[in-house]
């Protein structure tokens, strides 16, 4: 069977043939997929032979893979026969199809075994047509179903079929909305000889045998095997009745035509005031852009109509006329979304839940400030000023969701930063925290200030009688005194100009202007004339500062936090709402009720050489009290280099003697002893000191006899100014090649027996040790993951902050390079185009004119690594996938999974994307024993039911303990499983992954593997030096391309072998 996906922004189409892996069953079926050329009908991979770098054949396609996977589940037995569903072909295209794709069926079974040629029945599957059956009396009841359609398995191969070929139309389901739409099957070739019982029966019957797939594998049963149930948790969504009405899409062109979302609903606003009458009593919903949506035809298919509407960009001065034209698009109706919501239809129809969700926003758009999915407000309170000239928002987001209960209304609290309305001279001077407003700007300052109001709207107030509104574009480099431009053939300064045209005398004219317009036209405004306006999102990267304050203002327990949504559903009134009324949407007004389970906590081991050997954690935390590590490391050579200024080197001497006896008390083997002395560095030499202090280490070394050997640890004590962490990482790890330890001064001084206690489990683990395994693990009783050799992978990409147009994307996957402890990862990373979510590099092919094609990859030196560490391929992949959006799912699967694939043999991988960043929340019940201490639901919760995906494979799982806040669960989508997973081995087996975790005694919100892969590509983001650079708005597209392709420095061999990022 074949199924098409189409792409519409790029130019391939995805091809999936299945075949089945069970015989006599037939209801286990493998997936294979394939991209090819653009709207391209016959399926090129079916059968492909190249030839190896020694001239040699090598067979391969998706029909030769599956059929050896068949022999493989099937104890070696080659299949006698072949049935060839094919989906998706036209009549004009059958003959073309047949002959192309039935010669690469007979040249994929040769390639298997010279002679091989089973007879093969090829049939064409037609779902795409307009033959529709009625029952012959609609009153006769033994004729048709409850929804008046004829009954399933209803036949017709006579009369309405083709004069001489063998086809039929099929009926093989109940109706339920509507007119039942017989399936077309037509046999374009059949050495099997069916008469037209046999085929039509066997159809039939195999159509009670479909279970929902994506790509491949089954939606498993629900978890049902737990330590405890966790009964009824509450989740923030509320069920969303809709009535059956029709929706139309209408295309809405506005001419002349405009960027902004708020001016065009301000115009579709004033039509809908102004002309009610043409739109025959409707109330239409507008997305801001090109759609306008209502709940039933306009009385046109195309009208043009003709707003005057003033502009406040123009400071409110005078009328634009602006035309209107509205064009009927599609039309859409429930039936496809009820389908898609009770696991009959694959496909989401997203124009419906589009529709509905815009008709959902339409009225708090109008009444608050929309940002994305969310809508703030300095109504909601629980705001105030972050520091550098911003201020935090609450607000709300609201997101319209298809779950096993039908439509969801997901609303969650919401908080962000914004610009401070206020003059931009006070916010110049709080966000560089200048103190002397009369000496000029530096340039580095000047630079900073761009990046931070650049795309920023802005009100100039040196007119009285009018208010323009601008977008600032850039800052000049030179000041206002400075500033020189044309006027009437004259050269006049912006200064000059002010005093003349306005008889404004500016006062800080040693600073720069601001620039509005183009570079190649100009508008000069001081700053001391430009207020910042309210109600723009501060979408650059947040100092640690501000991040602190926007926390502490919008931390609110489960309980403060569950009271504030209930809250804003209230304060919003759906039941009030015009445009939910006219689409018949209602919305519930308490929290959805879900069951949750509880699942058992995992027993750690620990070593035999201390009092506790295993341990059970409690509400997913523990300590190392008589405890010592599984695995400790041994660190023979290692010295101090601080940069501390204000520390003594006796106070740091001390520090290290008192951190080298927490490490030799809990496992580790630490020299008690210094390579060489402490050495007190420079913050301005920072490089310098670190080549200093790694050759004196080397040249002691051999002095004492020990060629060969090298530093193995350097403990840094960061100086008391931050910005140097990332510079310290660079040098050690990419150039000088040792592993460094990092300390806070702040951190330092505090002491306490719990951070050394963390020092030496990041230490342990950067040295190759181990600190814990999952005791289950070491005794190989973890279903699907140590019965045979397994490869855990994770990976992440990481994309520059907003407003940083020129740096590339990092991708990152880090691979288990142990089994069956599964504890030790190795990172690889790489850069890639900006913005870019597929990770480019997971298998690479490069020509080289003497040695031909070169394979590499990160997948492909991953799978090396661990078989040089452990002497065995990995036998089954899991790979945890962080960062994709769903939307994304399809693409990342069909590329990434391909990548997989090409390391030449076939493992079978379960791909797992991992969600953190949504806005589902669950509360527990008012039960002391459903919740910990924070009033979180308890570390195991998991929920694959009500809320979930209606036909896939997802499940929420809380695996940490509640420390502040309300506790945020991880959402695990599974995209593909040829693993075979139960829902309870998959959600166990992620569980337990998360008391792994090296960096700490607790158990963590996402699973191990991807929280890695976060932290290399988070590291890696420290290799590319931060250069200050003067980037205008016409120059930004060609630095862009500069700086993504540019490679990652890399990663020395001394320190990649180890987990460095930890």
């Amino acid at each position: 069977m074949r199924r098409k996906h189409v792409h519409a922004n790029k130019n391939i189409e995805e091809h999936n043939v299945v075949a089945s892996m069970d015989w006599p069953e037939v209801s286990k079926y493998k997936c294979s997929v394939s991209s090819q050329s653009h709207r391209e009908e016959i399926i090129a991979d079916l059968f492909t032979e190249v030839k190896d770098s020694q001239n040699r054949l090598v067979y391969g396609g998706m029909i030769r893979e599956l059929i050896e996977s068949f022999r493989k589940a099937n104890g070696s037995c080659k299949p006698g026969r072949i049935i060839f569903y094919r989906d998706g072909v036209s009549e004009g295209q059958f003959s073309q199809v047949l002959l192309s794709e039935m010669d690469a069926i007979r040249k994929a079974c040769a390639s298997i075994e010279e002679g091989y040629l089973p007879p093969v029945t090829f049939v064409v599957v037609q779902k795409r047509h307009h033959t529709r059956l009625f029952p012959e009396d609609h009153h006769a009841r033994d004729q048709m179903d409850r929804s008046r359609n004829i009954l399933p398995g209803t036949v017709v191969d006579t009369k309405i079929c083709h004069p001489s070929e063998f086809d039929f139309y099929l009926c093989s389901h109940s109706g339920i909305q509507g007119t039942s739409h017989p399936t077309h099957y037509h046999v374009l070739f059949d050495e099997n000889n069916f008469s037209a019982d046999a085929l039509q029966t066997l159809t039939y019957h195999l159509c009670y045998t479909a279970r929902h797939y994506l790509e491949e594998g089954s939606l498993p049963d629900h978890g049902s095997s737990s330590a405890s149930a966790a009964g009824g948790s509450r989740r923030n969504d509320r069920g969303v009745p809709v009535k059956p009405l029709p929706e139309i899409k209408e295309n809405v062109v506005i001419t002349p035509e405009s960027t902004s979302r708020e001016r065009n609903r301000s115009i579709i606003n004033k039509l809908v005031a102004l002309h009610k009458q043409f739109l025959d009593g409707r109330l239409p919903v507008y997305d801001g852009r090109k759609s306008i949506y209502t709940a039933g035809p306009l009385p046109f298919k195309t009208k043009d109509f003709v707003v005057k509407h003033i502009n406040p960009l123009r400071g409110n001065q005078r009328e634009e006329e602006n035309k209107v034209t509205i064009k009927q698009a599609s039309k859409t109706d429930l039936y496809s979304l009820k389908q898609f919501l009770v696991g009959r239809q694959r496909e989401l129809p997203q124009d419906t839940i589009q529709a509905l969700d815009i008709a959902l926003r339409e009225c708090p758009t109008s009444k608050y400030v929309s940002i994305s999915r969310s809508f703030f407000s300095q109504s909601f309170g629980h705001g105030g000023e972050i520091g550098s000239g911003t201020e935090c928002w609450r607000g709300y987001y609201q997101s319209l969701r298809p779950t096993q209960m039908g439509l969801s209304l997901n609303i969650d609290i919401s908080a962000t930063a914004f610009y401070k309305a206020q003059p931009v001279m006070d916010f110049a001077v709080q966000y560089l925290n200048i103190r002397d407003v009369s000496r000029r700007l530096s340039d580095q300052d000047r630079i900073k200030l761009k990046k931070a109001l650049k795309g920023v709207q802005i009100v100039a107030t040196h007119w009285k009688e009018k208010s323009i509104r601008y977008k600032i574009t850039g800052i000049p480099s030179a000041p206002m005194n400075e500033l020189m431009f044309d006027l009437d053939g004259n050269r006049i300064s912006v200064v000059q100009y002010f005093k003349k045209q306005y008889n404004y005398s500016l006062k800080h004219v040693n600073w720069p202007c601001l620039q509005a317009g183009s570079d190649s036209r100009p508008k000069y405004l001081p700053m001391e004339v430009c207020s910042i306006l309210e109600g723009q999102r501060y979408s650059k990267k947040l100092n640690e500062h501000q991040v602190t304050n926007i926390l502490r203002m919008t931390c609110e327990r489960p309980a403060q936090r569950e009271s504030s949504i209930i809250e804003i559903v209230n304060t919003n009134s759906y039941g009030n709402d015009d445009c939910a009324k006219e689409f018949g949407i209602k919305v519930a007004n308490q929290l959805a009720v879900v069951d949750a389970r509880v699942l058992p906590t995992p027993t750690l081991k620990y070593h035999d050489s201390g009092r506790e050997k295993v341990c059970n954690p409690s509400v997913g935390q523990w300590n190392m009290i008589n405890k010592r590590m599984v695995n400790g490391g041994c660190i023979n050579h290692w010295t101090c280099l601080s940069f501390a200024s204000r520390m003594h080197v006796n106070d740091i001497r001390m520090f290290c003697e008192d951190l080298v006896g927490m490490c030799n008390n809990i496992g580790m083997q630490m020299n008690t002893r210094p390579c060489v002395d402490i050495i007190q560095g420079q913050q301005r030499n920072i490089e310098g000191a670190i080549r200093n202090i790694h050759r004196q280490s080397s040249e002691k070394l051999d002095h004492q006899g020990l060629t060969g050997q090298q530093l193995q640890l350097l403990i840094v004590i960061l100086p008391e100014i931050s910005g140097s962490y990332g510079r310290i990482k660079r040098i050690c790890e990419t150039e000088v090649g040792v592993i460094t330890q990092c300390c806070a001064p702040k951190s330092l001084q505090k002491g306490g027996k719990q951070y050394l206690e963390n020092l030496a489990l990041k230490m342990n683990v950067k040295v190759g040790g181990r600190n814990t395994v999952l005791e289950d693990a070491l005794h190989k009783k973890i279903p699907i993951l140590t019965d045979r050799p397994t490869i855990v992978f994770g990976a992440d990409v990481t994309h520059p902050s907003p407003g940083e147009d020129a740096s590339p994307s990092i991708a990152a996957v880090v691979a288990s390079m142990d089994w069956p402890e599964v504890t030790k990862y190795k990172c690889l990373v790489s850069t890639q185009s900006h913005r870019e979510e597929i990770i480019s590099n997971l298998y690479t092919e490069v020509k080289d004119p003497l040695k031909g094609i070169i394979r590499g990859g990160m997948i492909r030196e991953l799978l090396r690594s661990f078989y040089q560490e452990t002497g065995q391929k990995p036998s089954r992949i899991i790979f945890y996938r962080d960062g994709v959006s769903e939307g994304q799912f399809s693409q990342v699967l069909l590329y990434e999974m391909d990548a997989i694939r090409k390391e030449g043999y076939l493992p079978p991988v379960t791909f797992v994307v991992v969600q953190k960043r949504h806005h589902t929340r669950l509360f527990p019940e008012n039960r002391r024993d459903m919740m910990d201490r924070s009033g979180n639901i308890l570390p195991g919760t998991v929920v694959d039911t009500m809320i979930c995906h209606p036909s896939e494979f997802d499940f929420y799982l809380c695996s940490h303990s509640g420390i502040k806040g309300t506790s945020r669960p991880t959402h695990y989508h599974v995209l593909l499983d040829e693993n075979g997973f139960k829902a309870d081995t998959l959600q166990t087996l992620t569980y337990n992954l998360c008391y792994t975790y090296a960096r700490c005694t607790r158990a963590v919100s996402i699973v191990p593997p991807a929280y890695y892969a976060h932290l290399g590509a988070f590291r890696a983001r420290y290799y590319m030096e931060d250069e200050h650079s003067d980037q205008g708005s016409s120059s930004s597209v060609t630095t862009r391309t500069d700086r993504s392709t540019k490679p990652l420095p890399e990663i020395n061999e001394n320190v990649k072998r180890f987990m460095f990022y930890c």
